[in-house]
């Protein structure tokens, strides 16, 4: 009897799958994570990594789509969101934070529709909660309608930039950031930045950039920082020109 237990104990533990850094050993496509070993939809428990080695995120994918509990934090240790997936939807208790340790949002959802939810500044003062899709790779996007219809310009400013081809574009960020990018010879590409990802895109004579917000991004054009960008929590947007070599920043604030 006990060497029956042991062998079923032994395939138990041989079975079990180990976490993975899905950062480095998955690739997405269309929103769905596959191994690069075998090219199939990966179910697992997964974490990622900040570059110092401190914990990033951690969760699970089931058929290449977050599931299950996630968790994840700023570079500073400080716990940024946990709650629960279900097939890449929200589904149960959301709760944010500000990387000062004070409460951003706290949610309820059920199949990705919003069920319940409180937010606060970051003083601790409760506050109106901004529109988003409850879809994690929809989230925080900002749509041409959205900019018409719920934002108005408040800040526009054109400076010379002077900088030589090969052009080449990088974002580093501190917070969770949305983007969507377009250049002269690509169509556009939008996805998410965690805290502490950077982005980088080469491209030819023209860029078009739109944030979700720019506190917590930097943004860079062949090592030059773009200082119009600026500190703020709410929509911009960026257009390079190699000729006459000039960037314009927008900003938007929410219709009142």
């Amino acid at each position: 009897m006990k060497k029956i237990l042991l062998i079923v104990l032994l395939l138990f533990v041989g079975c079990s799958k180990e976490p993975i850094n899905f950062e480095q050993m998955l690739v997405e496509r269309d929103n769905v994570y596959y191994t690069k070993d075998t090219n199939k939809p990966y179910s697992g428990t997964v974490f990622s990594l900040y570059d110092d080695g401190k914990k990033k995120s951690e969760g699970a994918f089931k058929n290449g789509y977050y599931n299950g509990k996630w968790t994840s934090w700023y570079a500073n240790g400080q716990k940024y969101t946990e709650g629960t997936f279900k097939d890449d939807y929200y589904d149960g208790k959301w709760t944010s934070w500000y990387e000062n340790g004070q409460k951003y949002s706290e949610g309820i959802y059920k199949d990705g529709n919003v069920i319940s939810e409180k937010c606060w500044d970051e003083v601790g003062d409760e506050c109106e909660c901004l529109e988003y899709s409850s879809k994690y790779e929809d989230r925080d996007a900002i749509t041409d309608e959205q900019i018409v219809n719920d934002y108005v310009e408040t800040v526009s400013q054109t400076v010379s930039m002077m900088v030589e081809p090969p052009l080449k574009l990088k974002i580093v960020t501190t917070e969770r950031i949305w983007y969507s990018m377009a250049t002269d010879t690509e169509a556009a590409q939008t996805g998410i930045l965690s805290p502490g990802e950077e982005k980088s895109l080469s491209f030819i004579t023209q860029i078009n950039v739109r944030l979700n917000q720019t506190a917590g991004a930097v943004m860079y054009i062949n090592g030059v920082e773009v200082e119009e960008l600026g500190e703020y929590q709410n929509p911009a947007e960026i257009y390079f020109f190699a000729e006459p070599s000039t960037i314009t920043v927008k900003h938007y604030l929410p219709q009142r």
